[in-house]
């Protein structure tokens, strides 16, 4: 989901209970903003935002506060 957004900042804000998500099922290859987008989820343990365009994105401010549980995260081919 996601691939005619432009913000997406806020998506999973506050989802607390959120311990794993598919992220390759959200494309934000249009986004300009993702600001907090993981913001308050603090069950959420792992990552993988490798095959991310982050190309137009202008706002990544709190992308992951206070993800206390994120332990593994993987941005190592994201653009």
């Amino acid at each position: 989901f996601g691939s005619n957004c432009v913000n997406m900042g806020l998506v999973f804000w506050g989802a607390s209970g959120l311990k794993e998500i598919n992220e390759r099922n959200i494309n934000v290859s249009n986004a300009e903003t993702i600001f907090g987008i993981f913001e308050y989820c603090y069950s959420l343990e792992s990552l993988d935002l490798s095959m991310w365009n982050t190309s137009k994105v202008q706002n990544m401010g709190q992308v992951f506060y206070e993800c206390h549980s994120l332990k593994t995260l993987n941005m190592s081919e994201a653009s």
